[in-house]
């Protein structure tokens, strides 16, 4: 009987052996007596946990003596963020200028 009863905790450690050693998923899993379905599931849920919807940000560094953020936007358009900013706001801006084409 393959082992169904394991912790979240058990299921990471796994997941990261797995992934240390180059296994595919289906050999580890038969080699560890896994259910694959249930090894997937795992896999997926802690990578998207750790990885989440980040973005690339890059950092330059300015002479400007006013402090202000450049916020680049998918569709190439700057967004120049200075201090004190209405954070509800900007939030708003950045919804109506990313669903404009």
């Amino acid at each position: 009987m393959k082992n169904q009863n394991l912790t979240p905790i058990d299921w990471q450690r796994h997941v990261e052996r797995c992934c240390h050693q180059g296994s595919t998923q289906a050999d580890y899993c038969r080699r560890h007596n896994l259910i694959l379905s249930r090894f997937g599931y795992w896999h997926r849920k802690l990578n998207s946990a750790q990885t989440g919807d980040w973005l690339p940000v890059e950092i330059e560094s300015s002479d400007d003596t006013d402090a202000a953020i450049d916020l680049v936007l998918d569709n190439g358009r700057t967004l120049r963020i200075t201090d004190g900013f209405d954070k509800n706001l900007l939030q708003q801006v950045i919804v109506a200028v990313e669903a404009t084409p």
